[in-house]
């Protein structure tokens, strides 16, 4: 199956929600004016959903995360995306989907898996140039069950 890259700009934001509850705040929270577009595709897991803004003006990577997570984005992934801009790890904000937005994917895997764990990012060449690195030494251990992956 083809799984479509994509990295975030500086006039876009990407929101990973995946719940009802989150759905519910990103539905409330999208008529913020700053929104040119929005697309929402499914995720690869039922009932979760992954959206790309479009927004009236470049924000920086900060504050895209904020605002991502304002809108209700998995938090632990915005987590990630803030540990990769302090360690300039590039790039900061990566969504992985099976459905396609409008735009041009910033490059293309054919895995048979969706990409949950750090020996799936390895045996993908994109997940192998853009996500070689496990997050797990820069917490330890946490107290949920998470991939350290992303």
């Amino acid at each position: 199956m083809t799984w479509h890259w994509y990295f975030a700009r500086a006039g876009e934001i990407f929101v990973d929600l995946d719940s009802g509850r989150k759905w519910r705040c990103f539905v409330r929270a999208q008529a913020l004016p700053r929104f040119v577009r929005v697309e929402i595709v499914p995720s690869a897991t039922i009932g979760h959903y992954h959206v790309r803004v479009e927004l009236d003006r470049d924000l920086g990577e900060a504050e895209r995360i904020a605002l991502a997570l304002h809108l209700g984005t998995d938090p632990l992934g915005a987590q990630h995306a803030m540990m990769r801009l302090a360690r300039h790890i590039q790039p900061v904000t990566c969504l992985v989907t099976q459905n396609a937005f409008s735009r041009a994917a910033d490059d293309r895997c054919e895995c048979a898996t969706k990409h949950d764990s750090l020996s799936a990012m390895l045996a993908c060449p994109a997940g192998r140039t853009y996500r070689s690195h496990s997050t797990a030494d820069w917490y330890g251990s946490t107290p949920w069950d998470v991939s350290p992956w992303e």
